[in-house]
């Protein structure tokens, strides 16, 4: 295929018009050096025919220069033309690299979805493990009154998505989800001193705190009868 810039006459747009320019001021120059000099050549020429003849080639003069400018405005034309054929190209060249990184755009984003969709699956069965654990531990009569299996999973969870999503988050969602100042949270401990280590703020650190609390719990907590003769023992004492 043939270069838009290159002409048939295998000289560029710009150099032939620029070629075209100065042969136009040429002629120009002789036409207006002509009509100076017509004047004096009426009184100092006798020969009729001669001026007859420079009239004539004066006059043919003016017919170059306007094919001059029609042959300008052509080649004028073709360059605003080769230079809106370039933007096009330049346009459908970026257009087709675009097209490839939003078809990536929107794979990457099939795929958060199903990340997504693992994501609550996966937060529901860690929600359903405390219903599980619950029913592991036979002794529930034994526990005291603060005791809790429930992990506000909900609030972890969100808290997470504001600490990773930052500034994609929209301001009025992130601001109404409140940064955890201290414990809490359905953790099940009971009250901690003040120089008690502070909680994770990762989400598995979280459910690792809450975790080892309960089992600490779980293994301290005096789950046997009273024995009546023990008392007994002891109010003899």
């Amino acid at each position: 295929m043939k270069n838009a810039l290159v002409r048939w006459s295998g000289k560029s747009t710009e150099v032939q018009l620029s070629k075209v320019q100065a042969d136009r001021a040429a002629v120009l120059a002789r036409i207006a050096s002509y009509d100076a000099d017509r004047a004096s050549h009426l009184l100092d020429i006798d020969d009729v025919a001669a001026i007859d003849a420079a009239d004539m080639a004066n006059a043919s003069d003016r017919r170059t220069v306007a094919i001059y400018d029609a042959k300008i405005a052509g080649l004028e034309a073709d360059l605003r033309q080769q230079a809106h054929d370039r933007l096009e190209a330049a346009r459908t060249a970026s257009v087709k690299v675009i097209t490839g990184i939003f078809a990536r755009r929107t794979a990457k984003g099939k795929r958060l979805e199903e990340l997504l969709s693992e994501a609550v699956a996966l937060a529901h069965d860690i929600k359903n493990d405390e219903n599980v654990a619950h029913h592991a531990w036979p002794f529930a009569d034994a526990l005291p009154e603060w005791f809790t299996w429930r992990h506000d999973v909900g609030r972890d969870l969100m808290e997470l998505l504001r600490d990773a999503f930052g500034n994609l988050m929209p301001p009025a969602v992130r601001q109404h989800i409140p940064f955890r100042i201290h414990g809490g949270g359905g953790v099940t401990q009971a009250p901690l001193p003040a120089d008690h280590p502070t909680e994770p703020r990762d989400f598995a650190g979280r459910l690792a705190y809450d975790a080892k609390n309960i089992i600490a719990r779980l293994r301290t907590v005096n789950i046997h009868p009273a024995d009546p003769l023990a008392d007994d023992e002891s109010e003899a004492a």
